[in-house]
């Protein structure tokens, strides 16, 4: 059964790392990161990590109209760096064939205060369900231990002691694993 929890435990780990290519980004980037005017417009790539020397080389050339040394590294995660990119807004969409072409992911991102405080709200929201769906869980599977599994306190056998532990992935989904006191 230790095993059970460990694996579910490493899948919920890897899930809780979402790599920038599909990732919200709304966390990553901060007001002052982006840029929109009625001439000028900043883009979000996603660069491999291994092409992040050819990305800082190259980002200025791809097309006549990019603002040189206007990129910046936001974040990095095991695959990927996010980098900023300053431009004419007419030259956006050419912008992003060329580095497309290069093997770069230029991501659509808008970036507005409310949708933040919006999402801000929806994941507290989520989180306070999350601990309500725990604790329900949690309630009803010591409830099971009471009525149906052997307890030394409730006259069972050998001492064995059931210990009930709640297991949650990232995904939402809830287990529940009856383990023995004992190992």
């Amino acid at each position: 059964m230790r095993s059970v929890m460990e694996g579910n435990k490493e899948k919920g780990a890897e899930r809780e790392i979402r790599s920038l290519a599909v990732c919200d980004l709304s966390n990553l980037v901060k007001p002052q990161d982006i840029i929109i005017t009625e001439h000028l417009t900043t883009l979000l790539a996603i660069v491999p990590k291994y092409s992040q020397k050819d990305w800082l080389s190259s980002y200025k050339t791809l097309t006549a109209y990019v603002v040189p040394r206007s990129s910046m590294k936001l974040h990095e995660d095991n695959e990927y760096a996010l980098y900023t990119v300053t431009l004419f807004s007419h030259d956006a969409d050419n912008f992003r064939t060329k580095a497309r072409d290069r093997g770069f992911q230029i991501r659509d991102f808008e970036y507005n205060s409310e949708t933040q405080e919006s999402r801000k709200q929806e994941l507290e929201k989520l989180m306070q369900d999350q601990e309500t769906l725990r604790n329900s869980l949690c309630n009803g599977a010591m409830q099971l231990r009471g009525d149906h599994l052997p307890s030394p306190i409730a006259g069972g056998d050998g001492g064995f002691g059931c210990i009930c532990q709640v297991v949650m992935e990232c995904g939402g989904g809830f287990g529940v694993v009856v383990t023995s006191g004992d190992g």
